[in-house]
């Protein structure tokens, strides 16, 4: 009876020594969570942190702050174009007018005068116009011309000799002398040249 007694007792020394062996240790735990609590350092502030990521909305508000617009010059002002009128060049037409064209042409040789060889006729004539400025002023007059022709028949080397008024008529008489076609002479069978050859054209008008 007595060994039972004692099997007890070794039984509860055994529990109150691991009862204190495990308080011990969950002071030890305490102790050093206690110290880590006051060894324990706060992280230092922080300011608000901002979203660099703008949405659409503040992009196009950005934009239209960025952007100047766009002003356009001024208009130009339309410019009016002046009303020229033309008066009409010295080759238009006129109507009420004579112009006498010589049947025969004067040859000067040797200082005299004497009419043309017969066998250099005259083909084609055209009459010169009148010019307009001349006509509207009621100026008359004419041209002494002297020109030559060549083994074709065409009139060239044209000149003005003499002229009254002076200019006035030059310039139509030259052009309508140019267009004249003549028959060349014929010397041994062979067209040739004929100079010295003169013309007086004759301006009046018509009354």
């Amino acid at each position: 009876m007595i060994q039972p007694a004692q099997n007890d007792f070794h039984k509860i020394g055994t529990s109150i020594i691991l009862a204190a062996l495990m308080t011990f240790a969950l002071f030890v735990m305490m102790q050093k969570l206690i110290a880590q609590d006051s060894d324990y350092i706060a992280p230092p502030e922080t300011g608000v942190f901002i979203d660099p990521v703008f949405n659409s909305q503040d992009s196009k508000t950005i934009e239209q702050t960025k952007i100047k617009p766009i002003v356009p010059p001024p208009a130009m002002p339309k410019t009016i174009q002046p009303k020229i009128e033309f008066e009409p060049n010295d080759s238009d037409v006129i109507s009420n007018f004579t112009v006498k064209v010589p049947t025969q042409e004067i040859v000067k040789e040797n200082q005299f005068l004497a009419i043309e060889d017969a066998e250099t006729t005259p083909m084609i004539r055209i009459s010169p116009k009148y010019p307009v400025h001349a006509a509207r002023d009621g100026i008359q007059g004419w041209v002494k011309l002297k020109f030559s022709i060549d083994v074709s028949g065409a009139v060239k080397d044209i000149e003005v000799i003499d002229a009254q008024p002076k200019r006035t008529f030059d310039r139509e008489a030259r052009k309508a002398l140019k267009k004249w076609k003549y028959k060349p002479q014929i010397v041994d069978g062979k067209p040739v040249e004929k100079t010295g050859l003169e013309v007086v054209l004759d301006f009046k008008l018509d009354t």
